[in-house]
Parts: structure tokens; C-alpha cells; sequence
């Protein structure tokens, strides 16, 4: 894969993730080698399926946080600069699917599905940043002539698997003037609970298909940091939610 132009080019404020993006034009091609076993099975109404994968990267392209000390405004603001690495990602995938019941106008499914990770940084010996934590988690959804519903509960464990070793520093001359680069510092999130459930109804309108639904999300309103966000700092995920809409297909 040939680096995108943002992660050559890239030079200014990014406000959707709120950093400053920062390119290196010197990056070279990434390339990959990866290997992928599957295995599925079907027994009667339950269905498994259970995949491990293990994908080694030379000249992995990353953007790695980088506090940057700005002698003109006198503080440090955090760069985003977008690295190259050797790195090994490896991880487990794990589903069950079970139709406990599927008659015309009527279906009860349960699933069970699961999901880990694993990205090392091979070139510095670390951790890399923003790995997704491990997850579980269970599905329930009925399905009873025109009405519907169905809970879904994810439990997102720690990550602490954050990029090591203490924080260190380089000094660059930019202008005939030494600026000092911070190295990033690990950002560990804990782990949350995250139940949702809906409610629908089917009707008819005129011609049209119609639904309205009911939707709640956090239903428990715990606090939830997504690891792989650059906002998880001060922008977790919404509390309690509810949502009441009305859908027509015509």
C-alpha cells in the first residue's frame, strides 16, 4: 500500500480529532504478509464460527501522538505524526448463532460472539497505540408478526496494553531555532458495560412499508471511553439515549 497524501502532506490542525496532523514525505510503500485459519460449523439451528489471524507489517504506517513543546505560544501541543513502523497485529474471532425458533411471522435468535487483539510495535519493542480492547458480548431479538424486540450487551474489557516505556524526547532545529519533540505517553481506558434494546412495530401507510421504533442506548449510563478514539480523553461515548422514530419505504 502506498501512503495516502495525509500521511505524506498532512501539516495543520485536524478538527475532527481535534490535533495537528503532522506527514512525513519520506514514507515508504507498506507491505504485509498475514495468514488466516477459519473454521465453521452448522448443527441443526446453531451455527459456530471461530477465525484466529496473525498479519506482520514492514513500514506500517501509524499517526503516533507527539507532544510538541511551541516556544512561540510557551506550552506543549500535541502533534499527531504519522509513523512507520515494523509491526505484527494477531488476534481471535469467535460467533455463535442459534435460532431458537423460526416460524413464518415468528423468529427468537440468540448470539454469542467475542473478539481480541493483539498490535505490537516491532521496531521500538512496544505496545502500539489505539489497539481496540478485548470484547464480549450476547444478542436477543424476537421477531412476533409485526412487532419486534431485542437487547444487545457488550462488555469492553481494559486495555492496558498501551505503547511503552517512559516518555523521552528529541531536539529538532527548525529555523535555526531547537525545538524539543515529547515522545506520546501511554493512555490506558478502562473497561465498560454497554446494554441496548429496541422496539419495533410494522403498519402499513397507504402504499407504503412502514416502522416505528423505540430505541435505547447505555441503557445502564456508564462512562465509556473508546480506546481507539483520539477523543477518548474528554469525549466518551453518550450516556443514557433514547430515540423514537417513525420509518416509511416507499
Amino acid at each position: 500500500r502506498a501512503p495516502e497524501t495525509s500521511e505524506l502532506y498532512s501539516d495543520g490542525p485536524h478538527h475532527g480529532s481535534e490535533t495537528f496532523d503532522v506527514g512525513d514525505p519520506f514514507l515508504d510503500t507498506e507491505t504485509a504478509i498475514g495468514v488466516e485459519f477459519i473454521l465453521r460449523r452448522t448443527l441443526g439451528n446453531v451455527t459456530g464460527r471461530i477465525s484466529a489471524f496473525r498479519t506482520q507489517f514492514d513500514g506500517y504506517v501509524y499517526p503516533n501522538s507527539v507532544p510538541f513543546w511551541d516556544s512561540t505560544l510557551g506550552q506543549i501541543v500535541k502533534h499527531m505524526k504519522y509513523t512507520a513502523a515494523d509491526a505484527d497485529f494477531r488476534g481471535l474471532e469467535a460467533e455463535i448463532d442459534w435460532k431458537v425458533m423460526e416460524n413464518p411471522g415468528q423468529a427468537v435468535h440468540v448470539s454469542v460472539y467475542g473478539d481480541l487483539l493483539r498490535g505490537r510495535n516491532e521496531t521500538r519493542d512496544s505496545n502500539l497505540p489505539r489497539i481496540p480492547p478485548a470484547r464480549v458480548g450476547i444478542s436477543f431479538e424476537v421477531k412476533a408478526e409485526k412487532f419486534g424486540f431485542g437487547l444487545h450487551l457488550d462488555r469492553v474489557s481494559d486495555q492496558k496494553r498501551v505503547q511503552d516505556g517512559s516518555p523521552s524526547y528529541h531536539i529538532d532545529i527548525i529555523g535555526g531555532v531547537p525545538v524539543i519533540h515529547y515522545d506520546s505517553e501511554p493512555f490506558p481506558t478502562d473497561g465498560y458495560s454497554l446494554l441496548n434494546a429496541f422496539f419495533t412495530y410494522d403498519f402499513s401507510f397507504g402504499a407504503s412499508q412502514s416502522e416505528l421504533y423505540v430505541r435505547g442506548s447505555n441503557l445502564t449510563d456508564n462512562l465509556a471511553k473508546v480506546h481507539t478514539s483520539f477523543l477518548k480523553g474528554y469525549a466518551p461515548l453518550p450516556g443514557r439515549t433514547f430515540e423514537v422514530g417513525l420509518k416509511f419505504d416507499f
